[in-house]
Parts: structure tokens; C-alpha cells; sequence
């Protein structure tokens, strides 16, 4: 059995498609890229002086243990920008334990394990030939004794963030979206 630590991931990519694009499979279309997403639920938004959105969020994760390994769940901060020259990002992390009582009043799953995200999130920037370079890293700790096979599967998985991306951004530029 392994033991709880926080695993590091990092998925770099080019994508042939422009940042903005790329940005909108990212925010909007998590659902279709990282299919261990079992719910999702925004606990609270604001927008930040400087322009940045900031959410707190819930999520519960299925990390693929069958029924003997419970799902793992986290409450995080967002914020996500765009920044001058087109790049844009998106940050996340746990909340303080101290404040997530009170932001995740009720919405405690039954059967879950709190895990914690360390600094983790996107940045898509443009290349001079208007694609996206895209960076993902993350930064996680799934608390609890998890076999070895099962944190290096998940790791793996987690690895084709990138190219699920790439595969969604390359469909909607083929269908004209932008």
C-alpha cells in the first residue's frame, strides 16, 4: 500500500488552435476532458480588482479504485485570467481547512475522502503561428493508503489531460467554433 503524499504531474502540449479556444475546452468543458469528475458544484464567485475570477468550488472524483476505494473530494479556490498578450490561466488550491467548514456547509459527500490540491492549474499561451502552447501541472494529495498501481494509474490518466484538450479544442476549430 502506498501511503498519503502529494503527487506532482506536469502535461505540456502544443495545440493547433488559438488560445482562446483552448481556454474555453479548459473552463467550460471539464466535464469531457476528465472523465473522474462525479460532481461539481461552484460554492462561491467574485471578480477580482485586477479582472481575475475567482471561485471556490467542490468537486468529487471517482479515482477508478472499484467499490473498495472511496471517491475523493476537494474544495479549492479558482482564479483564472487573461493576461496581456493573450495568454490566459487558471490556478487552483485547497482552501484554508480553517474556511472550508463554512464554504462547504451541506455539501459534504457521504463516503468521500477530503483530499487537498496543492498549487495546480493551466497556462495557455500563444505561439507566433497562433496556436497554443499549453501547460497543466498538478499538485495533489488523496489522503488515505492507496495501493501503488492505483496512484500510478491515476497518475497516468491524469497525463492525457493535455491531449483530451487538444482532441476537444481540434474538434471545435474544425466546426468553426471559436
Amino acid at each position: 500500500m502506498g501511503s498519503s503524499s502529494v503527487h506532482r504531474l506536469r502535461g505540456i502540449g502544443l495545440i493547433a488552435a488559438d488560445t482562446a479556444s483552448v481556454y474555453d475546452v479548459v473552463d467550460n468543458q471539464s466535464d469531457k476532458w476528465d472523465d473522474g469528475i462525479k460532481e461539481f458544484a461552484t460554492l462561491r464567485e467574485e471578480l477580482d480588482p485586477s479582472g481575475a475570477e475567482i471561485e471556490t468550488c467542490y468537486a468529487r472524483y471517482n479515482i477508478g479504485g472499484g467499490p473498495f476505494v472511496k471517491d475523493r473530494d476537494f474544495v479549492y479556490t479558482e482564479v483564472r485570467q487573461q493576461l496581456p498578450g493573450g495568454v490566459f490561466y487558471v490556478f487552483a488550491r485547497s482552501v484554508d481547512p480553517a474556511k472550508e467548514a463554512t464554504l462547504a456547509a451541506g455539501i459534504q459527500s457521504k463516503g468521500a475522502v477530503r483530499g487537498t490540491m496543492g498549487d495546480s492549474g493551466w497556462v495557455i499561451a500563444p505561439t507566433s503561428d497562433g496556436h497554443s502552447h499549453v501547460t497543466y501541472v498538478l499538485a495533489a494529495d488523496l489522503k488515505g493508503d492507496l495501493p501503488a498501481w492505483m496512484v500510478n494509474k491515476g497518475s497516468a490518466d491524469e497525463m492525457k489531460a493535455v491531449h483530451e484538450v487538444r482532441k476537444l479544442a481540434l474538434k471545435k476549430a474544425a466546426a468553426g467554433e471559436s
